[in-house]
């Protein structure tokens, strides 16, 4: 989409928080359905406006 909604726009500003986070962590502090984060998460990654990082062995989200 070319817009944002309220929910899409508190995500990416979550996601900017913290240099990168764990899946569960980032579900639980956005206080969402986690279908509905993980969804948004993978359109971001598609958008290029979030990247999945390799730390020790496990993949983190981080935004771009």
């Amino acid at each position: 989409p070319s817009t944002f909604g309220e929910d899409e726009k508190g995500l990416l500003r979550l996601l900017g928080e913290q240099e990168n986070w764990r899946l569960n962590a980032f579900v639980r502090k956005a206080g969402m359905p986690r279908k509905k984060v993980i969804s948004r998460l993978g359109d971001f990654l598609f958008w290029n406006l979030a990247e999945l990082v390799r730390i020790e062995n496990e993949f983190r989200i981080s935004s771009k």
